[in-house]
C-alpha cells in the first residue's frame, strides 16, 4: 500500500514544493528496501589500498561510515582506513525495518506538521550518520537517531542500544559521542522526542537531557545525570583522565528567523534576518566524580565540535560554526571561531580563540603532535587547511588545498553555502603528525608537513570510495 501510495504522488512529482520532492524520492527508496531484516546480520570484507605518489607511508588510521545496499538491504558500511596494513576492512550492517520505524515516529507524533518532515529521516535511523568512533579496544561506536550501533570487530558481534528502541517512548541521541580512556565505556546524550517538538512548536525553550555511559563490556547503560538543556545536542567529549565531560548543542537560532520565501525571492527580509544575529549557546561541563555541571556561555554562535588535549586533560578545543539550516540549504552568517578553554576549580574559561575572513564553516579541527609540538589541524569551506598551535591559537601555517568555493555575501551579508560538496570537510593526522588526510565529496588528498606539498591520493583507495554529498566526519582510530 505504501508503495501504491508513493508511485501516485510521483506521478504528481512537479506539483509538489522542492522539500516534499527531496523526501519523496528518499521515501521511494524506502519503500523498495521497507523488508530489511528484522534481525540484522554483521558482514564482512575487505581491499587493499593502492600506493601513495612517491612511497610515503602515513601511520594514520581512520573510520568512514557511509550508507549502501548489500543484497535486500540498505545499511551502514564502516570501513577501516588503516594505511598501517594498506587495507580498508569494512563491517556492513542492516537498518532496522523501515516499517516498524515509521510506524514508531507515527505513534511518537501523531499530529505531527509539515516543518516537522526533517525530524523524520534523522529520527528513523535511515539516514547518512554523522560519524562514527573506533576504540583501540576495537569497538565501533556510532549514534544514528534514535538508536546507536556497537561493533566489536574482534568477537565480529554487533549490537544495538536502546535494545528496546522499538517499543520504548523515543530518545534521540547525539551525533557524536566518546570513549573513556580505557576505551571500555561510550559516552552519549539523549532527549525525548517530544521535548523537541515541544521546543519546535514554542512550547518549552529547554527539555530534560540524560548525560549516560553504555558499558562495552557488559552492554549495559548508565544514566548519571539529567539536566534541562536545549536540543540537537552534537558532541559530547570526555577528558583524557575520565574527570570531565563537555556537551555542545548545534542548535541554530536566530533572533528574527528566516522568510519562508526562497532567498532570491526576499533578499531584504533575508538581510534583515542575518542582521538581527544568531542567539548565542552554552557549553556544558560536567564533573563526572561529583556529578555536578555548569554553563559557559561561548561568544560566537553554533557551537559543534569538542576535542581535549592529548597533553593538558582539562584543555579542550571548541569550534563555532556561525551557521544555520534553512530550506535543506546552509547559509554562512559569517567566519566561524575556534577557542581554547580551561576547566578548574568548577568553572570553564577561554584562554584563546582564532578566526580570520576564510574561517568559514570550519568542519573538523583534528588535534595532533608533530616534533614534540601540539598542534590543531581544522578544514574550512574555503578549501583552506589551518594549522595552529595549541598552546595559543596562533597560524602556523594556512595551506590552499582545493579550488576556491563560493562564498558571496555582498546581497544580504550572509552567503548561500552552494558548494559544499566540493569543500575538504574532514581531516585525520598520522601517529608522527607528519602527514595529514583531508576527504572531500569526490576525492582524498594529503598534506606532508615536513616537505610542505600536497599528495594526490587519487590511485589510493577504491573507485568511488567515500564518494557523495553525504560523506559523514571521519574520525582517527582511538579518538
Amino acid at each position: 500500500m505504501l508503495r501504491n501510495r508513493l508511485n501516485y504522488l510521483l506521478r504528481h512529482y512537479f506539483a509538489l514544493s522542492p522539500q516534499l520532492q527531496k523526501l519523496l524520492v528518499y521515501y521511494r527508496i524506502l519503500a523498495e528496501n521497507h523488508s530489511c531484516h528484522s534481525t540484522p546480520t554483521l558482514q564482512e570484507d575487505s581491499v587493499p589500498l593502492g600506493s601513495i605518489p612517491g612511497n610515503v607511508a602515513p601511520h594514520v588510521r581512520f573510520i568512514v561510515p557511509h550508507t549502501c545496499s548489500r543484497e535486500s538491504a540498505r545499511g551502514i558500511s564502516f570501513n577501516d582506513v588503516n594505511f598501517f596494513d594498506m587495507h580498508i576492512r569494512s563491517w556492513f550492517v542492516p537498518f532496522p525495518p523501515v516499517s516498524e520505524t515509521n510506524a514508531l515516529f507515527n505513534r511518537c507524533l501523531a499530529s505531527y506538521t509539515a516543518k516537522h518532515l526533517n525530524l523524520r529521516l534523522p529520527f528513523m535511523g535511515t539516514s547518512s550518520m554523522h560519524c562514527a568512533h573506533m576504540s583501540e579496544t576495537g569497538h565501533i561506536c556510532a549514534s544514528n537517531g534514535f538508536y546507536n550501533y556497537v561493533i566489536d570487530t574482534n568477537s565480529r558481534l554487533f549490537r544495538m542500544f536502546p535494545e528496546d528502541f522499538l517499543e520504548s517512548e523515543p530518545m534521540f541521541y547525539s551525533k557524536q559521542g566518546n570513549f573513556s580512556s580505557d576505551g571500555c565505556s561510550w559516552y552519549f546524550v539523549r532527549w525525548p522526542m517530544k521535548g523537541w517538538v515541544d521546543i519546535l512548536e514554542k512550547r518549552s525553550d529547554s527539555l530534560p537531557c540524560q548525560v549516560g555511559r553504555y558499558n562495552l563490556q557488559d552492554h549495559k547503560e548508565e544514566f548519571l545525570l539529567t539536566l534541562d538543556f536545549v536540543e540537537d545536542v552534537h558532541d559530547i567529549a570526555c577528558s583524557p583522565d575520565d574527570k570531565y565531560a563537555v556537551f555542545s548543542s548545534l542548535k541554530q537560532e536566530l533572533v528574527l528567523p528566516f522568510p519562508p520565501s526562497t532567498y532570491f525571492r526576499s533578499l531584504d527580509r533575508y538581510q534583515q534576518s542575518h542582521q538581527s544575529g544568531v542567539k548565542l549557546q552554552d557549553v556544558i561541563t560536567v564533573d563526572l566524580k561529583t556529578l555536578t555541571y555548569w554553563h559557559t556561555k561561548i561568544p560566537a554562535p553554533v557551537v559543534g565540535h569538542c576535542v581535549f588535549d592529548p597533553d593538558e586533560p582539562h584543555v579542550f578545543y571548541l569550534s563555532a560554526h556561525n551557521i544555520v539550516y534553512h530550506q535543506l540549504s546552509v547559509f554562512l552568517e559569517g567566519p566561524g571561531t575556534l577557542f581554547r578553554l580551561r576547566i578548574e576549580r568548577g568553572r570553564t574559561l577561554i584562554e584563546n580563540e582564532y578566526s580570520d575572513e576564510d574561517f568559514l564553516r570550519i568542519f573538523q579541527h583534528e588535534v595532533f603532535k608533530y616534533r614534540n609540538v601540539t598542534y590543531l589541524a581544522v578544514v574550512s569551506y574555503t578549501n583552506h587547511l589551518y594549522i595552529l598551535r595549541a598552546s595559543d591559537l596562533s597560524l602556523y601555517k594556512k595551506v590552499r588545498i582545493g579550488p576556491p568555493t563560493d562564498a558571496d555575501f555582498h546581497l544580504t551579508g550572509n552567503s548561500l553555502c552552494l558548494n559544499g560538496g566540493s569543500a575538504y570537510f574532514t581531516v585525520n593526522a598520522s601517529d608522527d603528525g607528519r602527514f595529514l588526510i583531508m576527504g572531500s565529496a569526490t576525492n582524498f588528498i594529503m598534506f606532508d608537513m615536513d616537505n610542505y606539498r600536497l599528495i594526490p591520493m587519487d590511485s589510493v583507495f577504491p573507485a568511488g570510495f567515500g564518494q557523495g554529498a553525504n560523506l559523514p566526519h571521519t574520525r582517527t582510530y582511538g579518538k
